[in-house]
Parts: C-alpha cells; structure tokens; sequence
C-alpha cells in the first residue's frame, strides 16, 4: 500500500510539471520543422496523386496515411503551446493537416509558406 501511495504521488508531480508545458524556442522550433516536413510532403503527395479516382485515392492512404497522423500530432503539438499567437499556430497546423491529406485540393498547400515564414520570423525575433 505504501509502495502504491507513492507511486501516485511521483505520477501526479511528474503531470504537474508535464502540464506547465509553456513554450520554448525550441519547441516552436520543432513546430517549425515538422510543418515544413509535412508542406513538402503534401505538395509531393499532390504531384503524384491529382486524380479523385477511388483505387489511386486509396492507393495514396495506404502510402501516405502516416503522414496525416503526423499532422494530427503536429495539431496536438501547437494546441499544448502556451504562447500569445497560439490560434495561429494551431490555425496552421490544420491547414498542415488539410495539404497531407489524401484528395485534398493542391490549393490546400497553398497558405503553408506564408505560415512557415511567420513562425521562422517569431523564431527569429
């Protein structure tokens, strides 16, 4: 019992520290790069996949279906960042989430750069 006592007391201060998770450059870092990674791999998923055809749709879910759950995490990710242009953070990364994603129109792509380039610039600063 007193062995159970414990370990819930080093879990419970181990989620207290893990709910501070305030921002660091190098979080927004990360942030940066994956949304970078998952631009180039949407505009590449675009080039191969342009058809709405059901079989090469889902021939690009099978190839490219981690991606997108990459680009859920990335969501995750900016929606635990304690900083002032939160919303925009997370704004993009749906955006990120809508350039990966199997069927999705190329112009889904489109905003990214404009993103990247704003955050790279809150980097920066």
């Amino acid at each position: 019992m007193k062995y159970l006592l414990a370990s819930l007391f080093i879990l419970s201060s181990f989620s207290a520290v893990a709910a501070d998770s305030s921002y660091s450059g190098d979080s927004l870092s990360k942030l940066y790069l994956e949304m970078k990674y998952l631009y180039h791999a949407g505009t590449g998923v675009h080039q191969q996949f342009t058809t709405k055809d059901r079989v090469k749709l889902k021939a690009c879910k099978d190839e490219y279906g981690y991606i997108s759950t990459r680009a859920r995490a990335l969501v995750g990710m900016a929606n635990r960042l304690n900083h002032p242009n939160k919303e925009e953070f997370i704004d993009a990364a749906w955006r990120a989430y809508a350039c990966v994603t199997c069927g999705s129109p190329v112009s889904s792509c489109e905003a990214l750069p404009d993103d990247l380039a704003k955050i790279k610039a809150i980097i920066t600063q």
